[in-house]
C-alpha cells in the first residue's frame, strides 16, 4: 500500500477513535488517567495554599507518605498532614510544578511517576527572600474508591537542591 498523508491520517483518527470508544470513564467523565492526575494538580494546590483539609480528597486515611529524602519525616497520613500543616507555613514561597507525570492503572490501583521542581523561600527580617530550589520525583501508589482515586503511598525522592540566599 502506498503510504500517503491522508491514509496515515485516516489510521491515526480510526486508532483515537478507537482508545476513545474503550477508555472507560469515571462517573465524572473522566478517563481513569486524567482522574489520577487531576489528584496530583489538587495536591499540589493543596500544599502551595495551605488548603490542607484538600488533602483528605486525595489521600486514603491509611496512606504512608515519605519526605525523608529532603529533610522531613515519614509516616501515616493523618500525622504528615498536621506535619505539612506545621512546617509549610513557615515558606513564605511555595510553588510546586510538577511534570512529566507517568500513570499505569492495573484495575482498580494505578501507580503514578512525576517529576517536581520545586522554589520555595523564606522571609527575612528585612523583607527579603531566601530561595532555594529543590528537583525531584514523586513516586505514588493508589486505589479506586467509591468516592474516586486516593492516594495510598507517596514517596517523594529528592534529586538535588540549589540554595540561593540573597543576604
Amino acid at each position: 500500500m502506498l503510504w500517503t498523508k491522508a491514509s496515515r491520517y485516516t489510521e491515526l483518527v480510526a486508532t483515537a477513535n478507537t482508545l476513545y470508544e474503550t477508555t472507560p470513564l469515571t462517573p465524572d467523565g473522566f478517563s481513569p488517567d486524567d482522574a489520577i492526575d487531576e489528584q496530583i494538580t489538587r495536591y499540589c494546590r493543596a500544599i502551595d495554599t495551605g488548603d490542607w483539609d484538600l488533602l483528605d480528597s486525595i489521600f486514603t486515611s491509611d496512606a504512608v507518605l515519605d519526605y525523608t529524602s529532603s529533610g522531613g519525616t515519614r509516616g501515616p497520613f493523618p500525622e504528615m498532614k498536621a506535619w505539612l500543616a506545621s512546617v509549610l507555613p513557615n515558606f513564605a514561597v511555595r510553588q510546586h510544578l510538577v511534570t512529566n507525570r507517568e500513570i499505569t492503572i492495573d484495575g482498580d490501583t494505578a501507580t503514578s511517576r512525576s517529576s517536581l521542581l520545586n522554589p520555595m523561600g523564606m522571609r527575612r527580617a528585612d523583607g527579603g527572600l531566601d530561595l532555594f530550589i529543590t528537583g525531584a520525583t514523586y513516586h505514588d501508589r493508589w486505589t479506586r474508591t467509591a468516592d474516586g482515586w486516593r492516594m495510598t503511598e507517596r514517596r517523594l525522592d529528592e534529586h538535588w537542591r540549589d540554595v540561593r540566599a540573597q543576604r
